[in-house]
């Protein structure tokens, strides 16, 4: 179980990960060049926030491991907490504070969207594994 634990964690941060990276990349190739971008030091700081919001909300994840307690693994609502509360508070926290950047919704979305949207998937598996073992 442990291990189960951790490769989804392990695969988790890599996907998402990568999808942010994606999403970033994307979103700024589409953004108008002008004078002022094309003199700034600070052009790839969006790519450190998205990989310091994918760590950071990684850390957040470890207590899924709370699902190696029975009474968790067996209720599907304290798996599901397990699973998403932590990073979901990092998400929001992480978008209130960044949104002095003047950052667009696109944007803060690039940032947390593909880690909450596989992390979901990831649980969804967990479940349906857990099920099968119980059946």
């Amino acid at each position: 179980m442990k291990k189960q634990l951790t490769v989804i964690l392990f695969t988790t941060c890599v996907l998402s990960l990568a999808l942010t990276l994606l999403a970033i990349f994307v979103i700024l190739s589409n953004r108008p060049v002008s004078a002022s971008m094309q003199r700034c030091d600070m052009s790839g700081i969006f790519y450190g926030v998205g990989i310091f919001t994918v760590l950071g909300m990684s850390v957040a994840s470890t207590t899924m491991y709370f699902n190696l307690f029975q009474s968790i693994k067996v209720n599907v609502l304290y798996s599901l907490l397990s699973f998403l509360l932590l990073p979901l508070l990092v998400a929001i926290t992480l978008i209130i504070t960044i949104g002095d950047f003047k950052y667009s919704w696109r944007e803060d979305m690039a940032l947390v969207l593909p880690f909450l949207a596989i992390q979901f998937i990831q649980f969804v598996r967990f479940r349906q594994k857990t099920q099968q073992i119980q059946s």
